[in-house]
């Protein structure tokens, strides 16, 4: 796989399957090609593809950059499982693409939409210094059509005093989108 720089599906299988014993060995020999964008991307193509290769692409996302990081986003997408534990930890970030793909990860989860949710919008904003972070995950919701958040969408648009205007237009114009009141 590292020596001729060729990944695929088969092979990914058969080395998973026969070596569980030596995780450590590959994951040291991905470790020496995270700078190589085009290895990298190839083998998360392959791991998408492979069962039982959540650890492995969990490894690769924390050790990245954005870039290598949205393509095992979307290889976790085609998976069945995703740890949901994992992903949340990685909402905190400041990257709204990350952001973004991380949720259209975790909505496909029915037990994480809750917490998710909770985490994207039960946020303290005293005198409204939250409201931005606010705003950005209304934006991301609404551009994926995550209507669930509707609820939560719908308590920021009630909000009272003058420095949460904005906040209460955006809410407001969400929910109009999605003919929600």
């Amino acid at each position: 796989i590292f020596t001729a720089e060729k990944v695929n599906k088969q092979v990914l299988n058969l080395f998973l399957r026969l070596f569980q014993g030596d995780l450590d060995a590959f994951y040291a020999r991905v470790a020496l090609k995270l700078k190589d964008m085009e290895f990298l991307a190839s083998l998360i193509d392959a791991l998408g593809r492979a069962p039982t290769t959540l650890g492995i692409l969990e490894y690769i996302y924390s050790s990245a950059n954005d870039l290598i990081r949205l393509e095992a986003l979307e290889a976790m997408r085609k998976l069945k499982e995703v740890d949901v534990e994992f992903l949340t930890q990685q909402l905190r970030t400041g990257s709204l693409l990350l952001k973004k793909s991380l949720l259209s990860v975790l909505i496909l989860d029915r037990q994480a939409k809750d917490t998710v949710l909770d985490l994207l919008f039960k946020i303290s904003s005293p005198w409204g210094i939250m409201n931005k972070l606010l705003i950005e995950n209304m934006r991301i919701v609404f551009d994926l059509g995550f209507i669930e958040a509707a609820s939560r969408i719908n308590n920021l648009s009630r909000r009272r005093f003058f420095w949460n205007r904005e906040l209460r237009n955006r809410a407001t114009a969400i929910l109009k989108e999605w003919n929600v009141s």
